[in-house]
Formats: C-alpha cells, structure tokens, sequence
C-alpha cells in the first residue's frame, strides 16, 4: 500500500480490539516515519511522542483505516518537537489527543468521549429500577 505524507492510520490497539492506536505519516530524507504517542516509551526528551519508521511501526498491526490530513511533514515535525516533552496520559494527551492537536490545534478524543458516554449509560441502566 502506498502512504502519503499527513496519512493518520488507525490500527488496532495493543490492549483491545475496541480501541484504536492512531499516528501520523511524515517523510524524512525520502523514508516513511510515523509520529504516535505512546504510554509505552520515551522519547529523548522524555515525552511520550516517538518516531518510528513506518514499517515498523505497522509490523504485527491490524490497520483498521486510513485517512488522509494533507498536513505536510514541515508541520507534523514542528508540532511534535513543541510537544517533545510532554507525557502520555490516558484522559489528558493519549494518541488521539496528540493528533487531533495536529490536524485541529485542539486536544481532544472522540474514542474517550465515547467510552465515557458507554459507561454513564450502562450506569443508567444498571442503577434504572
């Protein structure tokens, strides 16, 4: 498959099959990269936000979609740099903080906001008489 700079791919988390890891394309010298954030590893400054090249990253990963940003790699760099040292958070800046910080300049998470909607009304039912 061919990749194009700016392409979010979501893959399959580690931990669920509900729940999506996502990165972001940029190319490097001619070579495909990945930009996530990731609870898993620090980077050199000892953030959250990695590097890897893109086979890699995708190695043993089910791609669930693909979906182009036309961010270019200028801009995914510069914004990972200014957020080099920030740290991994599950409610403040997972994966998809990160890249909608990226594509809308906003941190947010539609999978978060999702789950939180699931569990309050699977209390309401649970609780309902």
């Amino acid at each position: 498959m061919e990749y194009l700079e700016g392409d979010i791919i979501y893959v399959q988390s580690d931990i669920s099959s509900l729940i999506d890891h996502m990165g972001i394309v940029v190319f490097i010298d001619g070579a495909k990269y990945i930009y996530h954030n990731t609870p898993d590893r620090f980077n050199e400054f000892g953030g959250s936000i990695c590097l890897d090249s893109l086979s890699t990253w995708l190695t043993n990963r089910k791609i669930v979609k693909i979906v182009h940003s036309g961010i270019d790699s200028y801009k995914i760099r510069s914004i990972s740099y200014q957020l080099r040292k920030e740290k991994y958070h599950f409610l403040l800046f997972n994966c998809e903080h990160y890249i909608e910080y990226i594509v809308r300049g906003v941190r947010s998470s539609r999978q978060l906001f999702n789950w939180f909607v699931f569990l309050a009304l699977g209390t309401m039912v649970v609780k309902a008489p």
